[in-house]
């Protein structure tokens, strides 16, 4: 990413300038969010990754939200394969 990382600080300056935009909008999680992660986390249910949850998390939302979840990298859980597409790059190569 070299030049075009953020700090923290910054990032939280960027976050707060999208909360003042109009164009902007934050959604409530769906009600079955929690039962989608519980199942999206079955298959990784042994690990202790963060990265895991994480991908497990999005994944659950794409579901609940009728979604796909566009990637890098497949996720560690792929509860749901025909939610998920990964975009293939340089970088995996």
């Amino acid at each position: 990413m070299g030049d075009n990382c953020m700090t923290v600080e910054d990032a939280w300056r960027v976050y707060d300038k999208w909360l003042r935009e109009s164009i902007v909008g934050f959604c409530h999680e769906p009600a079955e969010l929690d039962s989608l992660f519980r199942l999206a986390t079955a298959p990784v249910s042994r690990l202790s990754s963060l990265k895991a949850l994480g991908d497990c998390y999005l994944l659950a939302v794409s579901q609940a939200a009728n979604a796909t979840l566009v990637t890098f990298v497949m996720p560690a859980s792929n509860a749901w394969p025909s939610r998920c597409t990964t975009i293939h790059s340089y970088w995996s190569n």
